[in-house]
Formats: C-alpha cells, structure tokens, sequence
C-alpha cells in the first residue's frame, strides 16, 4: 500500500500510467473501450496511440471518452487520499468509471439517439 500511496502522490507518475495502481485501471479500460489498443505506461506512447486511432468512429469516440475518464478518476483518487485520506480499490474505481462512463454515453440520447444506441452496444459488447 505505501507504494501505491507515495506513486499515486507523485504527480509525475499519476499522469503517466507509470505506477502500477493506475496503470491497472488503465490496463482494463482500454480492453473494455475495445479499440484494439495496447495499454502502454508511457504517456508519450498513449497519447501517440490516441493520436493515430483509426477505424470505426464510435471505437474511437470510445477510447477517447475512456481515457478522459480514467485519467479524471485517477486524479481524483490521488484527491481523495491526500485530502480526505479515503483509500478505494482498482476494482472499485473500474466500477465507478464503467458507470461514469454509461452516464456520459446517456447524456448524448435526446440530441443524438442512434449514435448513443451504437455506442452502448459497443461498451456492453464482449468483443
């Protein structure tokens, strides 16, 4: 635990997926993003990877709203444990971003309802 605690303080390494616990978190957000990706721990490399995303417009749509999520979830356990001292599990934040993540798909379904249908699928599809 305090590896995790002094990697998820270190700014540098929160961002990066550099330490293990976000990396983690990563790791099973791009799996369920399904957008052929490999988890990478350098930021470079994933930012590089998002960057040249090609294919299927809702797969990447996808993949960017996963990792806009993920990255806001980790900074804001890093949050919780600094100010709050309030210490959550991978298991726990995967479950808060999958939900985090069908909310946000939701939001779109009075202005864009196909494309809110399309894109449930896809999150709730095995592969």
């Amino acid at each position: 635990m305090e590896t995790v605690t002094y990697c998820l303080f270190n700014q540098q390494y929160v961002i990066l997926f550099e330490c293990s616990f976000s990396y983690q978190i990563w790791q099973v957000m791009v799996m369920a993003a399904r957008s052929g990706l490999q988890a990478r721990p350098q930021w470079e490399e994933t930012v590089n990877q998002l960057l040249s995303l090609t294919g299927n417009r809702n797969r990447r749509r996808l993949m960017l709203l996963a990792w806009q999520s993920t990255i806001y979830s980790i900074w804001r356990e890093r949050n919780l444990r600094i100010n709050q001292h309030v210490f959550r599990s991978t298991d726990t934040i995967i479950t808060f971003l999958d939900r985090q993540i069908r909310n946000q798909i939701q939001s779109f379904r009075e202005s864009r309802p196909r494309q809110v249908s399309l894109l449930m699928q896809l999150w709730f599809s095995t592969g």
